[in-house]
């Protein structure tokens, strides 16, 4: 297992399944909301290694793709 941080008011992570990580990005002041996924990210791209594909989408792709 590896421990994943929310970073409050920023990235929070809700939820985390067998193969998915479900994280809510909060808007910035400079109106990006991906600005710190990364660094949340950073210890499980550490124990996977170079060679994993990831995605992350915004919620109104995801309901687009739903219908």
């Amino acid at each position: 297992d590896v421990a994943l941080e929310s970073l409050p008011g920023d990235t929070e992570i809700v939820r985390i399944d067998r193969r998915e990580i479900y994280i809510a990005a909060y808007r910035q002041p400079n109106g990006r909301y991906t600005e710190h996924v990364e660094a949340v990210l950073k210890p499980l791209y550490a124990r996977l290694g170079k060679g994993v594909l990831d995605t992350m989408r915004n919620w109104n792709t995801i309901e687009k793709i739903l219908t």
